[in-house]
């Protein structure tokens, strides 16, 4: 995965926040919703997120069928601060997936701990970019003898861009040669027909994508924050989805050749990115309203990453700051000394009370809980 040049699309933003459930991408395009996900013996142990009550549906999956950035988080989330040797493996595991940034995070996690001298880890850093530089150097071959010499000619170009004084610049530039020379000596007519090809191939993925956004526009409109917990699984599903989608339509952007596309991918981008701003609002307020400081926190970053002037994300910010130190507890609530469960004011909320299981509908008049004392 390429991150484009759009401030919010940042690797690290596959992290899910705090939301009750994490997200694993497979590599056949599919997306799980799993409450809870553990690596063991080379294996992700998902428990998958069931709307049916007492209902579990758990298995586990190979390692070569997930994405591996999802892979990198899950296991990293495993792993103590501490554990110097569990950070070197994961480092290592991450180095041979082609995850070198993620890489150097977990040695640089190893060094804090077992104090490795700087001009080790100097040398460690040198090394690990010449390895990306090979990294990248092997992707375009392998998608020029794929057919896909544009593709293969943008990979070059941000190789020798990325790593200008790497030992791969030589073959770099000697293969964006042969690239060139192909395309310069392709017939107009065969250029245009593989022109149009690729277009083709290319509109197919656009509507592929476009669908997935207007599933993600249907779960924002469906979002209600009188249902907290399922309006934030809705909201963090439509904003994983569109910076996907971005992401995606970025890369294809570098690559497309066919100005009407073109035009259609640069609205695209826009269009999302207005998306992503809009649902991260949404979703920072819910954070804040049901006690998640730092998660509300966090969207409002998402948004000023995007739009670094948005009013409404710098006020989300400033809301949180000023909270900073305070009990982190749900600004229309409070809990209930029965089992721990939230009890919110003016969102349905399940409670548990002297009488059992009930749920406290908002606006509702002349009830009265006498069996309840709140803080």
């Amino acid at each position: 995965m390429n991150a484009p040049s759009v401030a919010l699309l940042a690797l690290a933003l596959l992290a899910p926040a705090a939301l009750g459930f994490d997200i694993v991408e497979l590599k056949d395009g599919r997306v799980l919703e799993v409450e809870k996900v553990e690596v063991k013996r080379g294996k992700l142990f998902v428990r998958l997120h069931v709307r049916k009550p007492g209902q579990v549906v758990a298995y586990a999956i190979p390692f070569d069928r997930v994405v591996p950035e999802f892979v990198y988080y899950a296991w990293a989330a495993g792993i103590d601060a501490g554990d110097a040797a569990g950070w070197r493996r994961l480092a290592d595991w991450a180095r041979g997936h082609g995850l070198f940034r993620l890489a150097w995070r977990s040695y640089g996690n190893a060094a804090a701990t077992d104090q490795t001298p700087p001009k080790e880890m100097a040398e460690l850093k040198a090394k690990l970019r010449e390895e990306e530089a090979t990294w990248s150097f092997e992707e375009a071959w392998r998608l020029f003898r794929a057919g896909d010499a544009a593709a293969a000619r943008v990979r070059v170009e941000r190789l020798l861009e990325g790593f200008p004084d790497s030992k791969e610049a030589g073959r770099a530039q000697g293969l964006l040669s042969i690239i060139r020379e192909r395309e310069q000596f392709m017939s107009e007519q065969k250029k245009q027909a593989e022109i149009a090809k690729r277009a083709r191939k290319q509109r197919r993925e656009v509507d592929r994508l476009a669908k997935r956004m207007r599933q993600a526009d249907s779960q924002v409109l469906r979002a209600r924050f009188i249902h907290a917990a399922e309006a934030k699984r809705r909201l963090a599903w439509a904003a994983y989805t569109y910076r996907k989608a971005a992401l995606r339509l970025a890369d294809l952007l570098d690559v497309v050749e066919v100005d009407d596309l073109r035009l259609t991918l640069e609205a695209l981008l826009g269009g999302v990115q207005e998306r992503l701003v809009r649902t991260f609002l949404k979703l920072g307020d819910l954070r804040y309203l049901t006690g998640d400081v730092a998660g509300a926190l966090d969207a409002a970053h998402e948004v000023l990453s995007i739009d670094p002037r948005n009013k409404d994300a710098a006020g989300l910010r400033s809301r949180v700051l000023d909270r900073a130190g305070r009990e982190d507890r749900p600004l229309y609530g409070t809990y209930s000394p029965y089992g721990g469960l939230i009890y919110l004011r003016r969102i349905r909320a399940r409670y548990l009370g002297l009488n059992g299981l009930g749920v406290y509908v908002p606006e509702r008049i002349g009830i009265r809980y006498r069996s309840y004392r709140y803080r």
